[in-house]
């Protein structure tokens, strides 16, 4: 599960809201000669998608950044278990 909650909203919300947004104000655009498609949404649907991978990569940065300030990786490894696993379940959880 999410350690951090709050930080699933900014991604996946924002691209919602701005596809929404942009689809009522930009979605006459495919009257105009030369736009490239026929459905203003095809257009701009991979770009929300890109949008909302990269809020999601800035927020997985982030948490690292903050986890390795804090000290996690160094509690890990002092933790009384074999290192392989520490060092693997840290993967896993950042995946």
């Amino acid at each position: 599960m999410l350690r951090v909650r709050g930080a699933l909203l900014p991604a996946t919300v924002a691209p919602v809201v701005f596809l929404l947004g942009m689809s009522g104000q930009f979605g006459r655009l495919t009257g105009l000669d030369g736009f490239p498609t026929d459905s203003y949404l095809s257009w701009v649907v991979p770009l929300s998608c890109l949008q909302g991978a990269g809020f999601a990569g800035a927020a997985t940065g982030a948490n690292l950044a903050r986890d390795i300030e804090q000290g996690l990786f160094d509690r890990l490894l002092v933790a009384p278990v074999p290192r392989a696993s520490c060092c693997s379940s840290a993967r896993c959880s950042a995946a």
